[in-house]
């Protein structure tokens, strides 16, 4: 027998004994059904599905995956159907996932403009699901994700509204989406995003190569990147910190990896890197290739479009997201345009 709790109006969250019991879901009105860590439905000609085939560790990247789910159980609800999210316990990723819904709802809703008490969204939504689902342990990995994501519906919601200080701020959410979906397109497909960013003229804070002066990208084409004081006053899970899971997740990273490079750590611990979106003109520099199955040059030197100077580092094979692509600070320059 599964176990499964209502976290609001016509939604459910619960675990995969629950998804796998058509009795149950036909007693609760179950008609669609969000499956997180799985590649397809149960019942495919009784429900209607989206699956978020991702295992539940802090480096697997879910934030791509939703904008989508939050629609397919928007639209689920606004039909007058009944959603059923679930994972393999109904703990991390299907908890997440109701989060990121709440969360999107209530921005939709909100009548004025962005409110102080926004910041607190993510709490807010997090202890409204936990106190539903009593056994909720969301991973520390999602959680950061959950807070790209709340910003970045912020933004979408404010950008029509003059932007000031805080929502230049936002604005760099977007940047750390396309980031997370590129780098989630090449453990899917093995290969580089076909969307990669150019820049624009909505920033007046632009970043040079410093010796031929060649634009490289604006301030907007940096991701969001979140303080140490903001990823610890994030909500946290001891359960996950202590399980199997959180034990294992940090004996890993205490150790290195037989892929373990050196050069952008040294570059990362030493504060001389800025993290950096796919831009276009890296495609000449990035030689990623799959031969047979198997990826070959996934990691390497950024060289200037115009110059060829080695301005930053890619490496794909990065579990973290947020050190796939690097500039180096000590190779280009930060100019304000007048």
């Amino acid at each position: 027998m599964g176990t499964f709790d209502k976290v609001a109006k016509s939604l459910y969250v619960g675990d995969y004994k629950t998804a796998q019991n058509n009795r149950i879901l036909q007693s609760l009105g179950i008609t669609h059904i969000v499956s997180c860590g799985f590649n397809k439905g149960y019942f495919l000609d009784e429900f209607k599905y989206f699956c978020i085939d991702i295992n539940d560790t802090p480096t697997s990247i879910l934030l791509p995956f939703l904008p989508r789910a939050v629609k397919f159980i928007e639209m689920a609800i606004e039909s007058g159907g009944i959603v059923y999210v679930h994972c393999v316990h109904g703990q991390s990723r299907s908890c997440a996932v109701c989060i990121a819904y709440l969360m999107s709802m209530h921005i939709e809703n909100l009548q004025e403009s962005i409110r102080d008490d926004d910041d607190d969204l993510l709490s807010k939504y997090y202890e409204k699901v936990i106190h539903a689902r009593k056994c909720m342990a969301i991973n520390p990995g999602f959680m950061k994700q959950l807070e790209f994501y709340k910003r970045m519906k912020l933004t979408q919601r404010e950008e029509n509204i003059p932007r000031s200080d805080h929502m230049k701020s936002l604005s760099k959410s977007r940047a750390t989406f396309r980031l997370f979906r590129a780098h989630l397109e090449f453990f899917l497909q093995g290969k580089i995003s076909t969307f990669m960013s150019i820049d624009s003229d909505k920033s007046k804070k632009v970043i040079h190569c410093a010796k031929c002066n060649e634009v490289l990208c604006l301030d907007e084409n940096l991701p969001f990147m979140l303080s140490d004081d903001e990823i610890t006053s994030l909500p946290s899970s001891e359960y996950w910190i202590n399980s199997c899971g959180g034990i294992e997740y940090r004996n890993s990273m205490s150790r290195s990896s037989p892929n373990f490079n050196q050069l952008l750590m040294k570059v990362i611990s030493n504060n001389e890197g800025i993290v950096i979106e796919p831009m276009k003109w890296m495609r000449e520099s990035m030689n990623v290739t799959m031969i047979n199955g198997e990826i070959f040059n996934v990691k390497g030197n950024l060289q200037c479009p115009s110059c060829s100077r080695v301005v930053g580092l890619y490496d794909w094979s990065q579990k973290d997201t947020l050190t796939s692509l690097l500039l180096m600070k000590s190779k280009i320059e930060l100019r304000v345009k007048r």
